[in-house]
């Protein structure tokens, strides 16, 4: 008797733990029909970036990605999500992103509809829905030179780029460059029409 009370109730905190985050393996809102040409539109923007973490957006989608792994451990299409994807800075119908200023949580919501906002673990991918808090302290990024990089306090800039002359291409080809290193964003990437 004691030990089934005792797996009751290690079934039960197991729940209520997880109780309220969605994981990225069994999201509704990943981002699921790209091919190597699909465009990045306006481009890829840097919404937060350290030596571990590289969180970025397109109109093609919100993705956190892993600098040590080398691979992407979250995805959002912005219109399952939000309804739009919309990243102009329209002050009405677009995608807001914000991340905290240690990387750790993504904010996501339509500024028409803060009420649907998305949190976002980027250490584990999951993520849960709520109304709209505001951040308390939340990741500025550096200068805008034709498109967004970051300065880094040891002097290197971390950028996007689809090649080294443009920023402009397709997603197959989206890199972030950083000093002498580059990462081809979605060469692990499971391609919609593969």
């Amino acid at each position: 008797m004691k030990k089934y009370f005792t797996a009751i109730l290690f079934i039960s905190i197991c729940f209520l733990a997880a109780c309220g985050r969605n994981s990225q393996a069994d999201s509704e809102i990943a981002v699921k029909n790209l091919s190597k040409d699909t465009g990045v539109g306006i481009g890829g923007f840097i919404d937060y970036a350290d030596d571990d973490v590289l969180v970025f957006h397109g109109e093609f989608g919100l993705f956190v990605y892993d600098l040590k792994a080398e691979k992407i451990t979250f995805s959002a299409d912005l219109e399952k999500a939000i309804g739009t994807t919309n990243i102009q800075g329209s002050e009405t119908g677009g995608a807001v992103i914000r991340v905290s200023a240690d990387g750790s949580t993504v904010q996501l919501y339509n500024s028409d509809d803060p009420d649907v906002t998305y949190y976002i673990d980027t250490a584990d991918g999951t993520y849960s829905v709520g109304k709209y808090k505001e951040l308390e302290d939340y990741f500025e990024y550096g200068a805008f030179n034709g498109y967004e990089y970051i300065q880094f306090v040891d002097g290197t800039k971390g950028e996007m780029s689809c090649n080294i002359e443009s920023p402009v291409g397709t997603v197959g080809n989206l890199r972030y460059l950083r000093g002498d290193r580059e990462w081809r964003l979605f060469e692990n990437w499971k391609w919609a029409a593969e």
